[in-house]
């Protein structure tokens, strides 16, 4: 909601306790989700070297983590910058539909998300 109303600074803001709080609880399921949303913030203010190292750690934490959910959406914010500094290539088969499925996941499109 913040991005809608243009409060870019509050959203940094609460992303940044978020991500000192994770790390000081040693959580890393919650420091992969706010390093993903954290990207798509840098993204949206323009520091896409920053969004890709963001969104980098977000996707190794979902990966070792095996956070599905996560992993999708570490991928699409990933993607973010590269697309808006023209380098979308750089990603061959990590944005393409099941490009990262696990083969059990590949058939069901809803799995790990809420119905």
């Amino acid at each position: 909601m913040l991005i809608a109303f243009g409060k870019f600074e509050a959203m940094f803001d609460h992303l940044r306790a978020a991500e000192i709080l994770a790390a000081a609880l040693e959580d890393q399921r919650r420091l992969g989700w706010v390093s993903a949303y954290l990207s798509c913030y840098l993204s949206n203010t323009g520091d896409n070297d920053r969004a890709v190292e963001t969104a980098q750690r977000a996707l190794a934490i979902a990966t070792a983590s095996g956070d599905f959910a996560l992993e999708v959406m570490a991928t699409f914010f990933l993607g973010l910058p590269y697309f808006s500094l023209g380098d979308s290539l750089l990603l061959p088969g990590r944005l393409s539909p099941g490009g990262t499925l696990p083969p059990a996941q590949r058939g069901d499109p809803h799995r790990g998300f809420a119905a």
